[in-house]
């Protein structure tokens, strides 16, 4: 196992999702959106203290990764990794 948890040979399904995503797969995106918006929302409720905030902070930088997935996508491509890891 690798330090991210991965396994050696084993493709990384993030890395895959982040990939597809940002090829401009709708499903892939969603499906990346469902693994991680719940600890989004979490993480930006502890820091702004306000349920709605949060969810508008969750929102904008949801909004923002769609906009720019086609960048994490490069990353996942040259080797660079993925930030996506569960």
């Amino acid at each position: 196992m690798t330090v991210d948890g991965a396994l050696p040979g084993v493709p990384n399904m993030a890395d895959d999702l982040v990939e597809r995503a940002g090829a401009g797969s709708v499903a892939a995106f969603e499906a990346l959106v469902r693994r991680h918006d719940r600890r989004m929302l979490a993480l930006a409720w502890r820091l702004t203290g306000q349920l709605a905030d949060a969810q508008d902070v969750t929102q904008d930088a949801l909004s923002r990764l769609h906009a720019n997935l086609h960048l994490f996508g490069a990353k996942t491509r040259s080797g660079h990794g993925c930030a996506w890891s569960p």
